[in-house]
């Protein structure tokens, strides 16, 4: 039978004694002494880490969208005022979304092979 994931689970794992001196010195640290402890805090600590910088690359992704459509309202507004400047502002919008585009795409595809972009 499946043990109920609120159970506590026998998993044996090898590590090197440099890393069990250090998690040993770190349950010390945080007061229980319990290396099994220690190992299982980091863990669920990675894997919130891990859901946390998903959040953080989304929310990225959406400011850079929010911030470019604020940029683009503003040049609009200016571009009636410059008229003989319409294209050369109007390149340079262009090029900020081909680069919000490309960081988007490559937020995506590192949260597909569950790296974090950098």
């Amino acid at each position: 039978m499946a043990a109920k994931p609120t159970e506590v689970v026998a998993v044996k794992v090898r590590i090197r004694e440099k890393t069990r001196r250090l998690l040993e010195a770190a349950a010390n640290k945080e007061g229980h002494g319990s290396v099994n402890r220690e190992i299982e805090r980091r863990l669920e600590r990675s894997f919130m880490d891990e859901a946390m910088s998903a959040v953080i690359d989304i929310t990225a992704a959406k400011t850079a969208r929010e911030f470019s459509s604020a940029i683009r309202d503003l040049v609009t507004d200016l571009m009636s005022d410059k008229a003989g400047e319409f294209d050369k502002i109007a390149q340079a919008i262009e090029r900020i979304d081909r680069t919000l585009k490309l960081h988007e795409v490559i937020l995506t595809k590192g949260n597909e092979n569950g790296t974090k972009a950098k």
